[in-house]
């Protein structure tokens, strides 16, 4: 029977890090694509919720990437990604935006320069989409990782 002692949260941490070398890093990807998919269905909700949804380009923009390691660790990117063209003023049609940059205008508001303004939208949605992921990810991570020990515990 294995035995597990550990003092710290220094300790714990290295022998979880150990313990996701064993299969080349496999645990941590599986629970990160478990977890993205949990965060993407809070973006598509949060998106819905909002009436942020006009054209559906937003929803449709939304793209996560593939876990990807750097030297803080592995992670994976998720918010809506490409270009979209402005829909009104002297832009139109003509000059692209990000969709990233819509999603942030559209959570913190932004400054009108037509009618020297600000637009204080403010609806702090993208929180909402992080408050509502949190749980859910956590949750599908975490049934990911516990097959994962059973299955160092078997072996």
């Amino acid at each position: 029977m294995a035995r597990l002692k550990v003092e710290g949260i220094a300790s714990l941490e290295r022998m979880l890090k150990d313990l996701s070398t064993l299969d080349g890093g496999k645990a941590e990807e599986d629970m990160l694509n478990a977890g993205r998919k949990e965060v993407e269905k809070a973006w598509e909700h949060q998106i819905q919720k909002h009436g942020l949804i006009d054209s559906g380009k937003m929803k449709k923009a939304l793209s996560s990437s593939k876990p990807k390691r750097n030297i803080w660790g592995i992670f994976s990117q998720i918010y809506p990604s490409g270009y979209d063209y402005y829909e009104s003023g002297p832009n139109q049609g003509k000059k692209r935006v990000r969709n990233a940059a819509k999603a942030f205008m559209q959570h913190y508001g932004f400054y009108n320069h037509v009618t020297q303004s600000f637009y204080d939208k403010h609806v702090g949605w993208v929180d909402d989409v992080e408050k509502e992921a949190l749980e859910n990810a956590t949750e599908v991570m975490t049934k990911v990782y516990d097959l994962y020990l059973k299955r160092i515990m078997k072996g």
